[in-house]
């Protein structure tokens, strides 16, 4: 009898035990996934703003000729909010560019384009 109930005692802890660590298990899993559903939600908040920005228009009179890269990006970092810096050595290159009224995302295809096509060549 007493090893009966001895035995019904251990399996009742054991039981407890088992229920105790499913739970912190459970608690763990749930502040690691609240955690990184926060990340995410501000990872989306941070593209959604980004892309935003990317579809903003330039304003008027965005035309640049024969400037350094760094002068043309610096105009467009500051008419848009972002921060746009050139490759390594590229900010002493001379572009002539007219980027009025264009969205930053299509200001940036012809400045690549213009990178792109001078290091070819």
């Amino acid at each position: 009898m007493k090893n009966q109930t001895h035995s019904k005692t251990m399996e009742t802890m054991f039981g407890l035990l088992f229920v105790l660590l499913a739970v912190l298990a459970l608690s763990s899993c749930t502040l690691i996934d609240k955690v990184q559903a926060k990340q995410w939600e501000n990872f989306n908040r941070y593209m959604e703003e980004r892309n935003r920005i990317l579809q903003s228009q330039l304003p008027e009179g965005m035309t640049f000729e024969n400037v350094p890269l760094s002068t043309v990006l610096e105009e467009i970092s500051e008419a848009s909010g972002l921060t746009i810096k050139p490759w390594k050595d590229e900010g002493d290159r001379k572009v002539t560019i007219n980027v009025s009224r264009m969205t930053v995302d299509d200001a940036s295809k012809p400045l690549y384009l213009m990178l792109m096509a001078k290091a070819l060549y």
